[in-house]
């Protein structure tokens, strides 16, 4: 990871020195969740496939263009407010229901190399690079509803760090010396791991009240990579379980993957 930002930062510095044209864009559109996965955190029989990648993208980038060239560095950030997802669903009979749901916004870092092709006024942009996320929220919603009981739950969850790729396309129009009209179609390939899971919120038919469930084990959750490293588990380890440490569990790959369409508008310097 290291190297990666290092390689970022000699790129950078290196072409805004020699740069001569910048630009500054925003655009808004809407993404569009693909290649959806399942979850293994929740009952086998219950899963729903689902991607957290679906929803509306805001997108401010910052161009740095070397002079008379067609190639240039872009670098900005995105942020995405998705929308609510199914995770889980099982209706156990006529009158009990049981479901999971999660949101995500996600804010991450794109590091995109672009080529134009000038049509006139006008001009074509084939761009590609990598995405960074720099920060997540993620709430997980759990209900539980029959004849006579009523459950909800709500946690936080937290992701380890990865590397996304981004590729697309965009039209420019000129309306003018300094200001440009952008259609835009990208691809975001973009997967995380689960980290942590933290209950947050707690109701039933009687009470409101997370202190409820005394437990930390049942209120905690953390994911570990390798399966050498669950050391406090009721499930498998249940001598050594501990209840007032967190639970660990084998972390599960959530995906981000979307196709987004956007219109924007690009202002040069």
């Amino acid at each position: 990871m290291k190297l990666i930002y290092t390689l970022i930062f000699v790129l950078l510095t290196s072409t805004v020195i020699n740069a001569q044209q910048y630009q500054l864009s925003f655009h808004i559109g809407h993404q569009f969740g693909f290649r959806p996965q399942l979850s293994n955190d929740v009952d086998l029989n219950s899963r729903v496939k689902y991607s957290l990648g679906n929803g509306v993208n805001t997108n401010l980038m910052f161009n740095i263009i070397p002079d008379s060239a067609n190639w240039y560095f872009s670098i900005g950030l995105n942020s995405l407010r998705g929308n609510t997802v199914l995770v889980s669903e099982d209706y156990k009979n006529a009158l009990q229901y049981e479901a999971t749901s999660k949101s995500i916004i996600s804010h991450r870092i794109p590091l995109l190399l672009n080529y134009r092709f000038k049509i006139k006024s006008n001009s074509i942009h084939v761009f590609s690079g990598i995405v960074i996320p720099f920060y997540n929220q993620i709430k997980e919603e759990y209900s539980l509803k029959d004849s006579s009981l009523f459950i909800h739950k709500r946690y936080n969850v937290r992701n380890y760090l990865s590397i996304g790729y981004q590729g697309g396309v965009e039209f420019n129009k000129k309306l003018n010396k300094k200001l440009s009209l952008c259609v835009n179609a990208h691809l975001t390939v973009l997967n995380q791991k689960v980290k942590s899971k933290e209950m947050v919120y707690y109701s039933d038919n009687d009470f409101n009240d997370i202190n409820l469930i005394s437990d930390r084990a049942s209120r905690e959750f953390l994911y570990k990579k390798e399966v050498i490293d669950i050391q406090n588990n009721e499930s498998f380890l249940p001598r050594g379980f501990n209840k007032n440490l967190p639970t660990d569990l084998l972390t599960f790959t959530e995906t981000l993957n979307s196709f987004g369409l956007s219109l924007g508008i690009k202002y040069h310097f």
